[in-house]
């Protein structure tokens, strides 16, 4: 997915949150070149964690590979999981500073439940970035974008968690930050 790294930027998403050294982090949905979870393991450092996860097992031996060849090294955790299932994942509830769904809801079949999973892993001060396809044309958009209103009614079904806002993410995508209340 080579081409959606050049429709959103990541230095831009991870300043949306706030990444910054020694957080802990997730992209939920990474894709198969990580070009996210890179960028976001390079700002976290050596005494940060980043976890890539995806359903996709055959995509998370190519992250890897990609972190270890960079310059310097970014360490990242792979973990092959279907966010929709609750404590699938294996990270530890209540650990993670940020997590990023980035063109994942589109592809969901329960939004809710992946905002629960979501909601176990993320620390209390934490922050998630759910980022998805706006109404476009361009090729990759799928042909029923999920509006971010569907994304704020699931997060309002995960009682404890809120809508913080929305933010620009380019000219086709959108995004919101949910926090817990």
């Amino acid at each position: 997915m080579m081409q959606t790294a050049s429709l959103l930027s990541p230095e831009l998403l991870c300043a949306h949150v706030g990444i910054a050294p020694g957080m802990r982090v997730a992209d939920i949905g990474c894709g198969s070149h990580g070009w996210l979870v890179h960028h976001a393991a390079h700002l976290v450092g050596e005494e940060g964690q980043v976890y890539a996860v995806d359903v996709r097992p055959e995509v998370l031996p190519i992250i890897a590979r990609a972190g270890v060849m960079r310059e310097p090294p970014t360490p990242i955790e792979t973990i092959w999981s279907d966010i929709e299932h609750y404590g699938g994942t294996g990270i530890p509830a209540f650990s993670l500073d940020r997590i990023f769904l980035v063109n994942v809801v589109s592809e969901l079949s329960d939004i809710p439940s992946a905002l629960r999973e979501c909601d176990r892993l993320l620390a209390p001060e934490g922050k998630i970035l759910v980022v998805d396809w706006g109404h476009s044309t361009h090729p990759l958009a799928p042909a029923l974008p999920v509006p971010p209103e569907i994304i704020a009614r699931a997060a309002q079904e995960v009682s404890s968690l809120a809508v913080g806002g929305m933010v620009s993410c380019g000219n086709h995508h959108y995004g919101i930050i949910l926090s817990h209340t």
